[in-house]
C-alpha cells in the first residue's frame, strides 16, 4: 500500500469523526426550533483537504497538509431526512447514518492498522 493510500485512509477517518459529530448534533437538536439538519459530504471534504496541501516545486518534495477549517464543509440537508409535516429531523434515518458511520470507521481503522502491522513486521526483519 502506498503512502497516498495511507493518507487517504487517514483523511477518511478524520471525515468519519467529523461526520459523527454532525450526526450527534442533529440527534441532539432534533426538537429544537429553527434547527436545520446538517450533513457532511466526503467529496467536498476531500476537495477542501487537497486544496490545503502545500504546492511542491520539485518531485522529491514532501507534501504536507495544512490545517483547514472544517466548519464550512458541511451542507444543510434538504429532502427525505426532514419530516416536512412537523419540521423534525427523522431520528430513524439519523440513527441508521450513525450506525453506518460507525461501521465505516471500524473498517477503515482496521485497514490502516493492518498496514502498520505489516510495516512493523518488515521493520523487525520479517519477510513477505
Amino acid at each position: 500500500m502506498s503512502v497516498g493510500q495511507v493518507k487517504l485512509l487517514k483523511t477518511y477517518l478524520d471525515f468519519l469523526v467529523e461526520k459523527n459529530k454532525i450526526i450527534s448534533e442533529n440527534i441532539a437538536n432534533r426538537e429544537s426550533t429553527n434547527y436545520r439538519e446538517k450533513s457532511l459530504n466526503f467529496s467536498q471534504y476531500l476537495e477542501k483537504e487537497e486544496k490545503g496541501t502545500l504546492k511542491t516545486t520539485e518531485p522529491g518534495h514532501i507534501k504536507r497538509p495544512v490545517d483547514f477549517d472544517i466548519s464550512n464543509t458541511f451542507d444543510l440537508a434538504s429532502g427525505p431526512e426532514r419530516d416536512v409535516d412537523n419540521g423534525e429531523i427523522n431520528i430513524e434515518n439519523q440513527m441508521a447514518e450513525l450506525a453506518k458511520n460507525t461501521l465505516s470507521f471500524e473498517f477503515a481503522s482496521k485497514q490502516i492498522g493492518s498496514i502498520y502491522k505489516k510495516l512493523q513486521y518488515v521493520i523487525k526483519g520479517g519477510n513477505f
